[in-house]
């Protein structure tokens, strides 16, 4: 039985990719199809293993995509996000499931208005701050379930409210627990997704709510720029900055030049692509808005023995 169940769900995700199914079908007849498929899906996930997590994401994905925010009652959304989250958390090493699971929850959280963004942000991230908090006992050390809250976390606060900011409740809620894992993690890849998530926070909260804490910022990136911390953790700490820069400048006039003398020294050390070319980005973004007082302060900044300017090392 749940195999034929499987199989409708497969013939759904395979005509919808290449059909337009409420044209073909009359939006009351695929209204109905919609439902009937979310039906199935709630009534095998439980039970469902290997790729099927995976095909069943990736239906619902179908399933949310094709449906704008304003054409759908509210608990119909949230029951999406219910099954979003348990399919997910059924198999969360599983990279496919990852995937679907993100392009789901960006597809759920497209042009909502704040009022649904707080609902849909208490449904859920309660849930991925209680895995950060309980994983500050192992040193915030590298799992699955960390990974998936991670992940999910950063659509998030990507994913803002098309008619504001983040809600300052959400960013009090969020700031400390990944200020924790920030600066208590010493895996590679919880920080690269950790340092993602607090770029995206900082840039797409009010800078009131961001201001009060410009001195755990600025512990949180003395850290990722130190030479303690390879390369591939401070894979995103470029984008971090610039974040940074934009959302507190006024507050940082002092401090610009040494966080800029960080990122040059850690620049012309980096052996990482990756993180090098994320580095560079802020380079790119201040020549970009004050090129001569950026060529000035890396021409006059000394990095080596020999006396080479950070200009002339960068370049």
């Amino acid at each position: 039985k749940d195999i034929l169940k499987v199989a409708s769900l497969i013939s759904f995700t395979y005509y919808s990719s290449f059909a337009e199914l409420d044209s073909v079908l009359g939006t009351e007849t695929y209204q109905q199809l919609k439902e009937a498929v979310l039906k199935v899906i709630n009534e095998i996930y439980e039970d469902a293993e290997d790729d099927t997590p995976a095909l069943l994401l990736e239906t619902l994905n179908q399933v949310i995509g094709s449906t704008s925010n304003s054409e759908v009652i509210a608990s119909v959304r949230f029951d999406e996000l219910q099954l979003i989250l348990k399919i997910s958390a059924k198999d969360p090493s599983n990279i496919q499931v990852v995937l679907e699971a993100q392009e789901c929850l960006q597809n759920l959280l497209e042009n909502v208005s704040l009022e649904v963004y707080l609902k849909y942000a208490e449904m859920a991230i309660p849930s991925f701050v209680d895995v950060l908090k309980s994983s500050n006992s192992s040193g915030f050390e590298y799992s699955p379930i960390l990974s998936l809250s991670l992940e999910l976390l950063t659509v998030f606060m990507k994913k803002k409210p098309i008619n504001g900011t983040l809600p300052p409740r959400i960013t009090d809620f969020v700031f400390q627990p990944l200020s924790e894992t920030l600066v208590g993690s010493q895996d590679d890849e919880v920080l690269q997704l950790t340092t993602d998530i607090y770029s995206f926070l900082i840039n797409n909260s009010e800078n009131s709510q961001i201001a009060p804490h410009l001195n755990i910022i600025l512990s949180v990136l003395e850290k990722l720029l130190s030479i303690n911390t390879s390369d591939s953790a401070a894979m995103n700490v470029g984008s971090l900055i610039i974040a940074i820069f934009c959302k507190l400048s006024d507050q940082l006039q002092e401090t610009i030049p040494t966080i800029l003398e960080a990122a040059a020294k850690r620049l012309v050390q980096v052996h990482n692509i990756a993180t090098a070319e994320n580095l560079i980005f802020v380079f790119c973004y201040l020549t970009s808005t004050n090129p001569s007082q950026t060529v000035d302060f890396l021409s006059s900044l000394v990095l080596d023995s020999e006396g080479n300017s950070a200009l002339k090392l960068i370049l």
